[in-house]
C-alpha cells in the first residue's frame, strides 16, 4: 500500500474523531454524577504528538478551545528527565493554566506506538465538588476561596494510582466519593481512547498519521479563511457591560474590536475593564477559547469538526491585568459568563455590520440556579442544578429558535425533574415559553423560557443570573431587543418576592421557590416588514400577544375571531412606510 494513499488518509482522519467520540460515550456511561451523565458538563479532545487538536467530542463547546493550553503545561512539565510513559494519568485544574475553574479538571493520557510518543486524549470535565468556599462561588475575591489548586501532577504513574492524591482531593471534596470516581472514570475512558490511538498508527503507520493530520489542519484552515474573506475587510467593534462584578455594586465595561484584513482576524479587548474583585475575571486560555469559538461560530460550525487548523488565521490581543487576562491569584470562577459574553461579542460586531450573512443575538449569559443538600440522616451531600432554555437570535431569513441552551454550552442537556426530585427534596412546577420574549423584526428572535421550582426542605443556593440590568439582546438590520431579559426570583408573587443577580449561599427552607427566565433572541430587519401572515400565527400560538403584533409589527388581530383586519393594518404600515424617511427606516 502506498503510504500516503489517499483512502487510507481519509479514514485517519475520519478515526480520531471516532476515537473521540468513543470516549465521550465511556464516560458518560461510567461517570457517577448526573452533571457528567445527564447535563454533558465535560469535552473530549484526541491531540497529535505536536500538541495539534485533531478530534473532538464536545459536551460544552467552550471546553474544547482551552484544553491545548492545559496539555502544554502537561507537555512543559513532563518532559526532559521526567517522562510521561505507559499507563501515566495527569490531572490539572489550575484556572490560569488550563482556562476553567477549579471543578472543571483537565484529565490527560499520552499515547504511545512502542516507545514513542504519538498523541493525547484529555477530558474537561466538571467533575463535583473540589473544595470552594461554597458549592459555586459567585462572590470570591481570590483564586484561593474557589478550591483546591492542582498543577499537572500523575494522578497515575506506569499505571498504579497515587493514593495519596486520592486522599488529598477526597479531603478536599464535600462529594469525594462521586467526584474521585468522576476523575477515575475519566482516566480509564481516555487510556482506552489512547489505545485506539496507539491501534491507528499500529495499522497505517506513522507517516501516514503525520501526513493525514496535516492535511486535516490545511483543510480546516483553507475554509476557515475563505469564510473570512467573505466578511469585508474593516473593524468591527462592540459594546456591553456586565450587571456587577459579584462583589462590588456597578456594572462593568466590556469591549471588543474585530479586525478582518484579508482572510486574516484579530481580536482585540483592550478597553474593556481592568481586572475584577469578583470572580468574572477570564483567564487568558479562556479568552482564547472564547475568542476561537467565536471564529467557528462565524465561519465552519456547520461543515467541520474542530481542530487546530481552525484557529491559524486568528490572533488574540488581551492586556495583561484586564478582566480578559488577569494576573493570579485574581478569582475567575465565573470566566465561564465572560467568555461567552465575549463570543457574542464578537459574532455581534460583526453581524450588526453584515446582518443578512449572521443572526441577532441570542438570550446570552445561561442562566444558572446550582444547590446543595445535606441528609440529616447519612450525612450524604447531593448538588442539584438547572437552567432556563433561551432564545436564539433572528437569521436574515429565519426566525430565531426558541428554548435553546447559550451557544458556548449548546452540547449540554437539561436534565430531567425527575432526576433530581429523586436526588433531593425538590419540585418543579413549571417550564414554558414567555410570550412577547422573541426580539421583534422581519424575522422574530426565538422565545426565552420560564421556570420554578419548590424546594421541599432545606437547601443552600448559588444563584447567577447576568443581562437583567445593564445588558439585553441586541437585534441587526433594524430589528429590536428582546424586551424580556434573565431574571432569578426568590418567592415569586409573594410579599417577600425578591429578585436576585448573583447570589452564593443562600439558604431556602422548606415551602420556597425560585423562578428563573432565559431572554428571548433579538429580531432582524425591521418589524413592520413581516408578514402578516406569520404575525397572524405568532399571535395563534401565543408567540406574540395581539398588543405587540399592532405596537411592534403594525399587524392589527381581531379577538373573536382572530384574524388580520387589513384595512386597518394597511393604514398603519402606510403611516410608518410615509414616516420611514424621518425615521431612518429605509
Amino acid at each position: 500500500m502506498n503510504s500516503m494513499d489517499p483512502v487510507s488518509m481519509a479514514v485517519v482522519r475520519s478515526s480520531v474523531v471516532s476515537i473521540a467520540r468513543e470516549i465521550f460515550g465511556t464516560f458518560k456511561r461510567t461517570a457517577l454524577l448526573p452533571v457528567i451523565y445527564e447535563l454533558n458538563d465535560f469535552s473530549v479532545s484526541v491531540f497529535d504528538d505536536r500538541l495539534n487538536l485533531i478530534g473532538d467530542a464536545p459536551g460544552l463547546p467552550e471546553f474544547v478551545g482551552s484544553l491545548d493550553f492545559a496539555l502544554r503545561s502537561v507537555a512543559g512539565e513532563f518532559a526532559g528527565d521526567n517522562p510521561l510513559v505507559p499507563g501515566d494519568i495527569v490531572i490539572v485544574n489550575d484556572p490560569f493554566t488550563t482556562g476553567a475553574h477549579t471543578s472543571d479538571v483537565s484529565i490527560i493520557v499520552p499515547a504511545f506506538f512502542g516507545d514513542t510518543l504519538i498523541g493525547y486524549t484529555g477530558i474537561r470535565a466538571h467533575v463535583g465538588d473540589m473544595g470552594a468556599k461554597d458549592s459555586y462561588p459567585c462572590d470570591s475575591q481570590s483564586m484561593f476561596e474557589e478550591g483546591l489548586i492542582l498543577p499537572p501532577v500523575r494522578l497515575y504513574e506506569a499505571g498504579k494510582m497515587d493514593p495519596k492524591l486520592h486522599a488529598i482531593i477526597s479531603a478536599n471534596s464535600r462529594a469525594p466519593r462521586e467526584t474521585f470516581g468522576n476523575i477515575v472514570a475519566a482516566g480509564q475512558a481516555l487510556a482506552s481512547g489512547a489505545r485506539r490511538l496507539t491501534g491507528l498508527v499500529e495499522k497505517y503507520g506513522i507517516d501516514v498519521y503525520h501526513a493525514a493530520i496535516d492535511q486535516l489542519m490545511d483543510q480546516s484552515e483553507r475554509e476557515v479563511r475563505q469564510a473570512i474573506n467573505l466578511v469585508p475587510d474593516g473593524i468591527y467593534q462592540h459594546e456591553d457591560y456586565f450587571d456587577d462584578n459579584g462583589v462590588t455594586d456597578g456594572r462593568v465595561l466590556l469591549r471588543v474590536t474585530v479586525t478582518v484584513s484579508g482572510s486574516q482576524m484579530t481580536i482585540d479587548t483592550s478597553g474593556s475593564a481592568g481586572q475584577q474583585l469578583g470572580p468574572i475575571n477570564s483567564t487568558l486560555p479562556a479568552t482564547t477559547a472564547a475568542c476561537r469559538l467565536a471564529l467557528k461560530r462565524l465561519t465552519t460550525q456547520s461543515s467541520l469538526p474542530t481542530n487546530s487548523g481552525d484557529s491559524r488565521p486568528l490572533t488574540v490581543v488581551a492586556p495583561s491585568g484586564s478582566i480578559f487576562n488577569p494576573d493570579a491569584p485574581a478569582p475567575t470562577y465565573l470566566m465561564g459568563w465572560s467568555g461567552g459574553r465575549l463570543g457574542d461579542m464578537i459574532v455581534q460586531a460583526v453581524a450588526s455590520a453584515h446582518p443578512h450573512l449572521f443572526p441577532a443575538q441570542s438570550g446570552g449569559d445561561a442562566v444558572v440556579v446550582i444547590g446543595s443538600h445535606e441528609d440529616s440522616t447519612t450525612g450524604r451531600v447531593t448538588f442539584f442544578a438547572d437552567s432556563p432554555p433561551q432564545g436564539f437570535g433572528a437569521a436574515a431569513q429565519a426566525d430565531g429558535m426558541d428554548a435553546l441552551l447559550h451557544a458556548p454550552v449548546a452540547g449540554s442537556e437539561l436534565t430531567s425533574a425527575e432526576i433530581w426530585e429523586t436526588r433531593m427534596p425538590i419540585r418543579k412546577i413549571s417550564t414554558s415559553l414567555v410570550m412577547d420574549s422573541g426580539g421583534p423584526g422581519r424575522w422574530r428572535g426565538g422565545l426565552g423560557t420560564r421556570t420554578e421550582w419548590e424546594f421541599l426542605g432545606d437547601v443552600e443556593l448559588t444563584l447567577f443570573a447576568e443581562k437583567t440590568v445593564a445588558s439585553m439582546a441586541r437585534g441587526v438590520g433594524g430589528g429590536l431587543p428582546s424586551s424580556v431579559r434573565n431574571s432569578i426570583t426568590i418567592n415569586p408573587g409573594s410579599d417577600n418576592a425578591k429578585d436576585v443577580g448573583k447570589v452564593g449561599a443562600a439558604r431556602l427552607i422548606a415551602g420556597d421557590r425560585v423562578a428563573f427566565v432565559g431572554g428571548g433572541g433579538g429580531g432582524n430587519g425591521a418589524a413592520h416588514l413581516r408578514d402578516p401572515e406569520l404575525v397572524l400565527h405568532d399571535v395563534m400560538t401565543h408567540a406574540v400577544s395581539s398588543g405587540s403584533a399592532r405596537e411592534d409589527y403594525a399587524v392589527v388581530v381581531t379577538s373573536d375571531p382572530l384574524a388580520i383586519d387589513w384595512d386597518a393594518t394597511r393604514r398603519l404600515r402606510d403611516e410608518i412606510a410615509a414616516a420611514a424617511p424621518k425615521l431612518g427606516l429605509t
